[in-house]
């Protein structure tokens, strides 16, 4: 999935190539929905990112990554 994470947290999904242009927060629930189907696995790339790759992947390490790693997750 392309993913163009936006600085701001609240941006909905708006659909690009292959994938979305959204916020922190529409990432995690796109992703929880992903994970309601029984989707384990999900690759990430961030070719078409506006914003600098280290600053986006930051950014998921801090707010998107530990909503997926609490108890009862796979």
């Amino acid at each position: 999935m392309l993913v163009d994470l936006t600085d701001a947290p609240d941006t909905p999904a708006h659909p690009i190539r292959f994938g979305a242009r959204l916020g922190g927060h529409a990432l995690v629930e796109y992703l929880k929905d992903l994970e309601k189907t029984r989707v384990a696995h999900v690759a990430l790339n961030f070719r078409r990112s506006r914003r600098p790759v280290d600053d986006v992947l930051a950014e998921i390490a801090e707010h998107v990554l530990p909503e997926f790693l609490g108890p009862g997750h796979m």
